[in-house]
């Protein structure tokens, strides 16, 4: 239960820090998606987006001052793997200079896991499980 709760604590740390390094002069733009379109269509993708934008993962605790629905608007998603067995994503934070076009870095909130054959969602880091729209679990396997 201590580890659990050191978990916590370090990632509400690292929640904060880059909040206040990068929140003075950058902001985190809206909803950037990337993968590969060898491995799927667009229309797939969106539907994994909504998949995890609906499912319980940790939004809470990266979201300071804002909202849910912002922090939601502004996590971007990019594919690692999407194959028969799973689909693994990276959810970050791609910040920019308000005062400059130019890309300025991301922030790395975590990744999920999607198992194609169970259908499970799980937070990769912490290895738990989700809940999430399983409406969209029946959309997913049957856009491709």
């Amino acid at each position: 239960m201590r580890l659990k709760g050191a978990i916590h604590d370090k990632k509400l740390c690292i929640a904060f820090a880059l909040l206040i390094s990068l929140g003075y002069t950058q902001e985190a733009k809206l909803t950037q998606v990337y993968f590969d379109e060898n491995l799927t269509n667009l229309q797939c993708v969106k539907i994994f987006v909504n998949l995890v934008r609906s499912s319980d993962f940790d939004f809470k605790a990266w979201r300071g001052d804002r909202s849910i629905e912002w922090l939601k608007d502004h996590i971007s998603f990019e594919f690692d793997t999407w194959d028969n067995d799973k689909i693994l994503v990276r959810l970050f934070f791609d910040w920019q200079d308000s005062t400059n076009d130019e890309f300025q870095g991301t922030g790395t909130i975590g990744f999920v896991k999607y198992d194609r054959q169970t259908q499970k969602l799980q937070d990769a880091n912490l290895e738990t499980s989700l809940r999430f729209d399983t409406n969209l679990t029946k959309q997913l396997e049957s856009c491709e």
